[in-house]
């Protein structure tokens, strides 16, 4: 079990990039809305949504010129999540509707698999992931505007296939909708932590230092203690 260590996500923060640390209900730049709450994360305090109806956080102040219409920006996007096994379709992340429509933007879903699909005016990439179920996990994305999309967890960065990917160009009548939310719609039972948002591509290097700055400060302080237990006391 890794220790509560303190977020280090403000480091980050640039001209081109957005946070929602999630851990303030009142926070100016979200609006929750039903019985959002906030929960204890491994980086501090963040936002627990319990499935129940009418229970999400609408996104403000967010680039939506870019999230709107990825095709005219490279985007980056990290999240510290953690959901549990989910039935039906359960949308995460992003500003698609539950009506299985196609929409131009950016959307984290599980329909029975794990989705990460970005939707441009041209181009698209979808892939499938499998990341871990009802613990915590650092889940990136790193979105070209020439199609390519890497997916990031836990320190596992693929630019190619995960258990599926399917790109190529966009296809026609995509839906427009430029504001964007967690768990709205479907309502899923998921926590959140550290919403990052970036209208820029960044490297792997950058997710890992903010995964490090939660996870590999916790693990290093609990190996760090062990060492300090005496023999035969473990």
């Amino acid at each position: 079990m890794y220790m509560m260590c303190s977020s280090c996500s403000r480091c980050f923060i640039g001209n081109d990039h957005g946070i929602w640390p999630l851990d303030d209900l009142t926070d100016k730049d979200m609006d929750a809305k039903g019985k959002a709450t906030n929960t204890w994360s491994p980086v501090g305090q963040g936002l627990y949504l319990d499935g129940t109806d009418d229970t999400y956080v609408k996104l403000k102040k967010h680039d939506k010129k870019c999230l709107e219409h990825p095709s005219d920006c490279d985007i980056t996007i990290g999240f510290f999540l953690k959901f549990h096994p989910p039935s039906g379709l359960q949308i995460y992340f992003g500003n698609m509707d539950d009506d299985g429509d196609r929409y131009e933007g950016i959307n984290i879903y599980h329909d029975g698999q794990f989705r990460v699909e970005v939707y441009g005016k041209d181009k698209y990439c979808a892939r499938v992931i499998s990341p871990p179920q009802k613990v915590w996990f650092y889940l990136g994305l790193v979105w070209e505007k020439n199609g390519n999309l890497a997916v990031y967890v836990d320190k596992r960065y693929s630019q190619s296939s995960w258990d599926h990917n399917q790109c190529g160009k966009s296809p026609s009548g995509l839906k427009k909708h430029g504001d964007y939310y967690l768990g709205r719609y479907t309502y899923p039972v998921a926590f959140y932590k550290d919403l990052n948002i970036w209208s820029s591509k960044q490297s792997k290097t950058v997710l890992d230092q903010l995964w490090d700055a939660a996870f590999g400060k916790c693990v290093a302080s609990v190996n760090r203690a062990r060492e300090q237990v005496p023999a035969g006391r473990v």
